[in-house]
């Protein structure tokens, strides 16, 4: 996998995750550089010296912050759930779906595993 393609996902996850954007950053960077093949100490070297220049980075990493605020306030992350929980298995009219069931609330999904034979 591409060394800023990995990156980019890491931060992204990240601040999907709420984390703070400027962990998110730093943990991203130094994973793309591990990723690349650098050792640890020329992953921050090479950070460290991209920070002096690096306006129009910044400016990338604001934009991917943005879109990153803007899946979560649409709803994409949730749609996206239900969606894995549809292929889980369909609810019947009785509420469960067999095997393994989920039960819907309005702030939580569990999905229930089987219990014994």
């Amino acid at each position: 996998m591409n060394a800023v393609v990995a990156a980019v996902l890491i931060m992204l996850v990240l601040s999907l995750c709420r984390i703070h954007v400027v962990v998110a950053l730093i943990i991203g960077a130094i994973s793309g550089g591990l990723v690349a093949g650098m050792s640890l100490d020329a992953t921050i070297n090479a950070f460290n010296s991209g920070l002096g220049g690096g306006a129009t980075v910044a400016l990338s990493y604001a934009t991917l912050g943005a879109f990153a605020v803007a899946i979560g306030k649409s709803g994409l992350a949730h749609a996206l759930a239900d969606k894995a929980l549809a292929m889980v298995g369909k609810q019947d009219e009785g509420g469960t779906t067999g095997p393994g069931h989920v039960h819907r609330s309005a702030d939580r999904r569990v999905l229930q595993l089987p219990r014994g034979p």
